[in-house]
């Protein structure tokens, strides 16, 4: 049976889950792709393929052609992600707020329309109100119409622009003619409410994070490793299995690995949820992000990096995030290191 690969993907552009299923639908049309999930929470795209029949590059360009952007998912990737999220959530914003106060005269003047009043704002100011909330607040549904459309498909996006556009246009010919029956309001009011719920989802995206930034800090930066009888201090990122590593008291313990020497204590909660220290002897496994409590011990280092039990609970919590509710059960196991 031929290795099945994953491969994990930034996918950039999605706005509704009619994007994300066009890009399974997209993807899983390439013969050596076995499956593709793609998470709009997180903005990922998990593809299994089988290797050599496929490139990573090809899988790429695929996405491309839905009509979204997609890169290599990497630790340092992610946190620019997170970054350009928050920075991109706090100018949404206060782009809301803008639209709020462009488009509230003309929700006042709608609403007491409706209890039988008059018109009081003159048409060319209810224009001016209007074209910043259509072109400035609204043109991020022009940008995901425009994608959606570029990939054969169309979303919520091209709804919104195509019918607050529509009323904006004949509101402004109207206009232009003399005559007082326009639909600013309308169109203002359309766009700032979608706005808003747009607003909402991605605070809801962005606590769904929170779980998995919790997990990753667990980790530990910096491991204390014994090459040639010389400790010297390295990221834990370069660190290879053999490697022996001394862990002093107080500290975590850096990566997976087995006690060479020393008896110890350590706090394992994080993953079993064992409130009391467990003791280890000699051969004994330890998992990375484990509290180490008394005395100081040495040991070998048997995994690292995406192999690590840290890391397989944030790849489970994340998949979780993302997945689709199964058909039946589904058990999901965390292997922990053994002694090489």
């Amino acid at each position: 049976m031929a290795d099945i690969r994953e491969l994990t993907l930034l996918v950039e552009g999605m706005t509704c889950a009619a994007c994300a299923a066009r890009i399974e639908k997209v993807v899983a049309r390439i013969d050596a792709v076995k499956s593709v999930n793609v998470n709009l929470a997180t903005e990922k795209a998990r593809i299994s393929y089988m290797p050599g029949a496929v490139e990573e590059s090809d899988l790429i360009r695929a996405v491309e052609k839905a009509g979204y952007g997609a890169k290599f998912a990497s630790q340092s990737s992610l946190q620019k992600e997170r970054d350009k999220r928050d920075r991109d959530y706090t100018r949404a914003v206060m782009k809301f707020w803008v639209s709020v106060v462009l488009t509230l005269p003309l929700v006042v003047q709608m609403l007491y329309m409706l209890v039988g009043g008059m018109r009081f704002l003159p048409n060319w100011v209810s224009w001016v109100l209007a074209t910043p909330v259509q072109f400035y607040v609204g043109w991020r549904f022009y940008r995901g119409a425009y994608h959606s459309l570029r990939g054969g498909a169309a979303n919520m996006d091209v709804l919104i622009a195509l019918g607050t556009s529509v009323a904006y246009v004949d509101s402004a010919v109207l206009t232009v003619l003399g005559k007082h029956d326009v639909f600013f309001d309308s169109s203002a009011a359309v766009v700032t409410l979608v706005f808003m719920g747009k607003l909402l989802e991605s605070r809801a995206t962005a606590k769904s994070g929170v779980a998995i930034e919790a997990l990753a800090k667990l980790g530990v930066k910096v491991a204390h490793v014994v090459r040639d009888g010389v400790e010297t201090d390295v990221a834990v990122e370069e660190l290879r299995i053999g490697d022996k590593v001394r862990v002093r008291p107080g500290e975590k313990v850096p990566t997976d690995g087995v006690v060479i020497e020393g008896n110890v204590t350590v706090d394992e909660s994080f993953l079993t949820g064992e409130s009391m220290p467990v003791s280890k002897a000699m051969g004994a496994l330890v998992v990375g992000a484990s509290v180490y409590q008394t005395g100081a011990f040495t040991m070998e280092v048997t995994r690292v990096g995406a192999d690590t039990a840290l890391a397989q609970v944030i790849r489970l919590v994340d998949n979780a995030q993302g997945s689709k509710a199964p058909h039946s059960s589904v058990k999901a196991n965390i292997h922990l290191p053994r002694p090489s």
